[in-house]
């Protein structure tokens, strides 16, 4: 009995190893970001109103020329900033330029 026992279990081991599969390598190009130096003249960034405008000649301007005001400001911030801040992110920790 063992002796059957034991065939049977070497029949059941050989027919799992199957014949065996080659591995393929398949090279592929792929975008790693690399870090590269900080921009030493880093872009202002967006004026706020309150800068741009006194008081007075805020409250002088008609409520449709205040919306376009506020809207270009937003547009300009997200366009601007966000771009700049991200592209720049990195900089922060940057020793600063050797003169």
């Amino acid at each position: 009995m063992r002796c059957a026992l034991m065939v049977f279990s070497l029949l059941l081991l050989a027919s799992c190893a199957g014949p065996r599969i080659e591995e393929r390598i398949v090279y592929r190009d792929v975008s790693v970001p690399v870090p590269v130096g900080c921009v030493v003249n880093r872009p202002e960034p967006v004026t706020p109103l309150r800068r741009r405008y006194s008081g007075p000649q805020w409250a002088a301007l008609a409520p449709g020329a205040r919306a376009h005001a506020l809207r270009a400001q937003g547009n300009e911030r997200l366009n601007h900033e966000q771009a700049q801040e991200a592209a720049l992110s990195g900089c922060g920790d940057a020793p600063g330029p050797t003169r």
